[in-house]
């Protein structure tokens, strides 16, 4: 399992699903229900005078360990994920930030993973974010130089967690969402 650093360097965004029709946040084990149309975004946890911005990257992992990244992606573009938006973070920081199109829950059923990973440094390699089934489809494009990035790749490729620099300034959040027909 992957634990956020002690380093004092929290992220105060958690990430959340909340139903588009009411803007009612999803609680913690509430299963998602089939034809109900939701959103994920960040939603600020406690009150913060000022938010350090990161760089965001949320992917999904299904159940038979397939990842995609969502974000950046949808409503925000590479470049984009750095949040909250620097000129945001001068000021109040938003208390939610929408970070990708509302989707509608489909079959298959069951139960998924969202990973939320921020980091002070954006990772260069998107491609670490994205798998087949239980194992990495394809080598990235080119060596991994990024900490992150390196123990992220690692995971998926057989690699030991020792052979990583270990990173600094990140953290990150898993969220289980579990659907059900009607």
């Amino acid at each position: 399992s992957l634990a956020t650093p002690t380093d004092g360097t929290r992220y105060p965004y958690r990430l959340g699903v909340q139903r588009a029709s009411t803007r009612a946040r999803v609680g913690e084990g509430e299963p998602l229900r089939s034809g109900e149309v939701y959103e994920v975004a960040l939603q600020l946890d406690g009150p913060v005078e000022r938010v350090a911005p990161r760089y965001v990257y949320v992917f999904s992992l299904d159940g038979n360990g397939q990842t995609r990244l969502l974000v950046p992606g949808g409503l925000i573009s590479v470049g984009e994920n750095l949040l909250p938006a620097p000129r945001e973070a001068l000021w109040a920081p938003p208390q939610q930030i929408p970070l990708c199109r509302p989707f509608e829950v489909t079959p298959p059923y069951g139960t998924d993973t969202l990973v939320r990973l921020t980091n002070q440094t954006a990772i260069p390699h998107l491609d670490v974010f994205e798998s087949g089934p239980l194992r990495r489809t394809q080598a990235p494009a080119s060596t991994c130089q990024h900490p992150l990035e390196c123990l992220l790749f690692g995971i998926n490729a057989g690699a030991t967690r020792a052979d990583a620099t270990p990173p600094v300034g990140w953290s990150i959040q898993r969220l289980l969402l579990r659907s059900l027909a009607q």
